[in-house]
């Protein structure tokens, strides 16, 4: 009973202290400010109920990591305001999609709009001009703590990636997996701002997670329900990239259904073939849209010569900025894999040019050489494929973005769309190492893991979803 008392007590206490400062802050700081400050524990509060639901049965060990990494994106987040307001004067994408949403806020508040009209149903620039006008009806006109609310959109997007990624590919070091996803700069700095990155590393998420259901055929249809909304927000920001990963979801979803691995789900594959044939005919319609979206589509000529021209035009576009570099030429196929690797993996010491691209270059390096040190870990790279279609999904899909991206000739833009891959990227430093006895021909020892003998509902048993912990 005193234990209740005093614990009432408290949160009365927390309370006062809270309006408190909460009125010292409307008298003497401009709205712009204190509401950017409380948007702060309006959005951490339930991110850290959602984060505790998510990992309270197999993930437990990750929530810790998840919370820094919370904390970490509203640094990243006041870093990046910092950049934009005092480097580029508070201009460019993020600046635009502001002002475009604070005038569409405005008139929904004021009643001559309905809500209607910054619900996002549009396409393109207007899907972001609605986003940002939906966020700023319920926050007001604070470019703060606007820039918070899209922060946590690419917060939540790391985090399916992670999840996705320790359920999908068996023995997979957890820990190291959520770390690196959490504090990667990369991840933390491009997607924390008012600007496409962080909706599309959202989609991203979804897309992932609802990918790491469906191939293991559990909760299926919650499974395909997290695709359709991941790959409609993608789609509506940009439909090249959405067309990217139904691509990669085809390919694993062939996999499962007509290559025998140990995690076939046999009784299924019939299912899974049909739904590859559904996923493919989905890529068809979204690959056109993306033609179309691009401006290149010419009634004269073929689809895979609008393909050709989009990537021309998004090297001479691209090209504009000072940070500039000559793109690998992809016209002949046999430079396909140096140009997927000089997107993934630039820049490095070599392209070194000033002091804007030293962090950059520090960062890219730094998952070279983790690569490179990891090589026992990738010795087996064709088994774990074989054996986790999840993990065929992530690394077609970066492949087909490091092909796809080869054409942008800007370092600043390449590195922004590249963030939105590195989730992924990651995942090669993390698969698990080979034991000994793993050495003389046995499966995949899960030294970093400990085996959990309960079933848990939120982590599948087939399909080479992981069954451990790290």
């Amino acid at each position: 009973m005193l234990r209740a008392r005093r614990g009432d007590i408290s949160a009365v206490l927390g309370l006062a202290a809270t309006l408190v400062v909460l009125a010292i802050m409307m008298q003497n700081l401009s709205y712009e400010v204190w509401a950017g400050i409380l948007v702060v524990p309006v959005l951490a509060a339930p991110s850290l109920l959602l984060l505790r639901v998510l990992t309270r049965r197999a993930h437990r060990h990750l929530f810790i990591i998840f919370v820094a990494g919370l904390a970490a994106k509203f640094v990243a987040s006041i870093l990046r305001f910092y950049v934009f307001a005092s480097l580029y004067s508070g201009d460019g994408d993020a600046g635009l999609y502001y002002d475009t949403g604070l005038a569409l806020a405005a008139r929904v508040r004021n009643g001559t709009s309905s809500i209607s009209t910054v619900l996002p149903w549009e396409t393109g620039l207007e899907f972001m001009y609605r986003i940002a006008g939906l966020v700023l009806t319920v926050v007001g006109p604070t470019k703060i703590g606007t820039f918070f609310v899209f922060a946590m959109l690419g917060f939540w997007g790391t985090v399916l990636i992670v999840l996705a990624g320790c359920r999908a590919v068996p023995g997979i070091n957890q820990r190291r997996y959520a770390t690196f996803c959490m504090l990667a700069p990369s991840l933390l700095f491009w997607p924390a701002s008012i600007g496409k990155e962080a909706t599309v590393l959202l989609g991203i998420g979804l897309f992932a997670y609802g990918a790491s259901r469906l191939l293991a055929w559990d909760r299926r249809l919650l499974g395909i329900l997290q695709i359709g909304i991941g790959g409609f927000i993608i789609a509506s920001v940009r439909a090249h990239l959405a067309a990217l990963f139904v691509f990669g979801l085809v390919v694993a979803l062939l996999q499962v259904a007509f290559v025998p691995t140990a995690t076939t789900i046999t009784r299924k594959r019939t299912s899974f073939a049909v739904l590859a044939v559904c996923a493919s005919a989905l890529l068809v319609v979204v690959a056109f849209a993306a033609v179309r979206r691009l401006g290149v589509d010419n009634p004269n000529t073929g689809f895979f010569e609008d393909v050709s021209a989009a990537l021309d035009k998004a090297s001479v576009v691209s090209d504009s900025g000072g940070t500039s570099f000559t793109p690998v030429d992809t016209d002949n196929p046999l430079m396909w894999p140096y140009a997927i690797v000089r997107t993934l993996f630039r820049p490095l010491p070599i392209d070194l040019d000033g002091p804007k691209t030293l962090l950059p270059m520090l960062e890219t390096t730094l998952l070279a050489g983790l690569i490179v040190a990891s090589a026992s870990r990738l010795r087996r790279i064709g088994s774990m494929l074989r054996r986790s279609p999840y993990l065929t999904f992530a690394f077609v899909t970066t492949a087909l973005f490091g092909l796809a991206f080869s054409a942008i000739s800007n370092l600043g833009a390449l590195i922004r769309q590249r963030s939105l891959v590195w989730g992924f990227l990651l995942l090669l430093v993390c698969l698990p190492a080979a034991s000994k006895s793993d050495r003389r021909g046995s499966d995949w020892a899960r030294s970093d893991t400990v085996a959990d003998p309960r079933k848990r509902r939120d982590q599948p048993t087939e399909a080479g979803a992981a069954a451990s912990r790290a």
